[in-house]
């Protein structure tokens, strides 16, 4: 290792090291959830260019804020605990990090015997995690965020544990995931944590909405994932929190209702996402507690809803409207039809993006689900979404029914104005094209899937964009790295 590169292996070679610095740190601006080290590449972190040459070393180990991101993950293995010794160095004794920890196995989700019993896991795998663990938790006066994700309930309950009566000044992000289903009677794993900074909750342990009022007093962030919780809990939580709440996700949750909830207020929430929501009630029950939600948000602006779940029989049965609501995003199933009520449940809508169920598990998209409401407002002479200016759509190939549509809604005086497509959607052809360039519609196609499409899965963190979340600028693209971690410079240089 030299101290200066025989050839210089770009322009940054030739810079000042305090435009060299700044480079850096553009490069490596973090946005929380979507950090470097989220899809394990090396050469996306901070440890490439540390690599480079002695200039590089000194710079990007001068930055602390290239190392405060710290991701503890399966491929790590026994290295685990001395990369997240490293990063903690480096990211300086008072600077805020946000950690991520995965306890789960490589590939797990590929793997048959990924839910082996917890005594296997805990002799094999879980010593470096534990390691790992207790390395942060001595920083834990420094966690701006934290995101958890285990396969075993014990695992997650030990985690939950060790944050027992800990003092979190700086924690603004808090999520846990258990692929394991966490009992409900196990009430230690309540975040029973002093956390006056707490502003995003994501959880799909039930026994967490027991915890302290306090935990939720300052929420604008709640998302619940793939749980059974019982409606009066989470309604606990909805009214501690709805103050400061703007932005609520349920996804892959089935609601208990045995009694019958009553009304809230939710004056600042203009964000909502509904995605395969279900709900048990006692039939003596008129109004459902999803639809009771829904109603309390009188400002709700954006609303990402699945075509399966209480909301559509909400809409349907009750006639359950959303008068302020200006872009939806709706996924669909290929043969389903959208009911008239539904149509006209959203009458301020201006954004609307529909999302082909059958194309995110099959090849070839299936336009059937798209016909009727297409067709319909092409035959009603006052048509449905009167303000509607942006329509987005994944998963179409029916040219005619599409063209239809944007020229019925030109010659009845409520004309769209921009056109979306998947990229996965044939192009369209000469005549649509000429057609939308006429009538002023702007056409163009996604590129890349939204995140909304994996919402629901298990995930400790939303996925990473390839698009979005790469580096802004990545100086050591084409620099040969090793894949391992092995440092072989000390943590203190010369």
């Amino acid at each position: 290792m030299t101290d200066e590169p025989r050839r210089p292996r770009n322009i940054l070679d030739i810079l000042p090291d305090d435009v060299f610095a700044a480079i850096f740190e553009v490069a490596y601006l973090h946005h929380f959830p979507h950090c470097r080290l989220h899809d394990g590449l090396i050469l996306d972190s901070p440890i490439a260019a540390s690599h480079v040459c002695r200039r590089w070393r000194r710079v990007s180990l001068s930055l602390s804020s290239l190392w405060s991101c710290i991701h503890v993950m399966p491929h790590q293995g026994r290295h685990s605990a001395r990369i997240t010794e490293t990063y903690l160095a480096r990211s300086g004794l008072i600077s805020p990090v946000s950690i991520v920890m995965g306890c789960l196995v490589t590939n797990f989700e590929r793997r048959p015997d990924w839910d082996k019993v917890f005594d296997e896991f805990a002799i094999t795998l879980w010593p470096p995690f534990e390691t790992s663990w207790a390395l942060l938790l001595a920083h834990k006066h420094r966690w701006k965020h934290c995101a958890l994700a285990s396969l075993h309930q014990e695992v997650t309950e030990q985690l939950l544990q060790s944050l027992k009566g800990s003092s979190l000044p700086l924690l603004e992000y808090f999520s846990v995931i258990s692929y394991s289903e966490v009992d409900e009677s196990l009430t230690s794993t309540a975040l029973d944590v002093s956390a006056p900074a707490l502003v995003h909750l994501r959880t799909d342990v039930v026994p967490m909405l027991s915890s302290p009022q306090d935990v939720f007093g300052k929420l604008t962030h709640f998302k619940l994932h793939n749980m059974t919780p019982n409606s009066i809990d989470v309604l606990r939580v909805l009214k501690i929190a709805s103050a400061t709440l703007v932005d609520i996700t349920f996804a892959n949750v089935h609601f208990v209702t045995e009694e019958a909830v009553s009304q809230i207020s939710l004056p600042l929430v203009c964000r909502m996402t509904m995605q395969d929501v279900t709900e048990s009630k006692r039939k003596s029950l008129s109004t459902s507690f999803v639809a009771t939600v829904c109603n309390s948000a009188a400002a709700l602006k954006d609303l990402y809803i699945s075509s399966e779940g209480q909301l559509l029989q909400d809409i349907e049965e009750t006639q359950l409207s959303f008068p302020t609501v200006e872009t939806l995003q709706i996924i669909l199933s290929p043969t389903q039809l959208l009911p008239l009520v539904f149509l006209h449940a959203f009458p301020a809508v201006t954004a609307v993006d529909i999302i082909s169920m059958n194309f995110m598990h099959v090849s070839r998209p299936n336009p059937r689900y798209l016909h009727f409401a297409m067709q319909l407002g092409a035959l009603r002479p006052a048509p449905f979404w009167p303000l509607l200016q942006t329509l987005k759509l994944t998963g179409i190939d029916d040219e005619a029914t599409v063209t239809k549509f944007v020229g019925t809604r030109h010659r009845s005086g409520h004309p769209i104005k921009r056109l979306v497509l998947g990229k996965e959607t044939y192009s369209l052809g000469r005549q649509a094209l000429d057609l939308c360039a006429k009538i002023g519609v702007k056409v163009s196609y996604k590129d890349h899937f939204d995140e909304f499409m994996l919402y629901g899965q298990h995930n400790p963190i939303p996925p990473w964009d390839p698009v979005t979340d790469k580096p802004a600028f990545v100086p050591w693209e084409n620099i040969r790295c090793s894949w391992e971690f092995d440092d072989q410079f000390p943590l203190r240089f010369e």
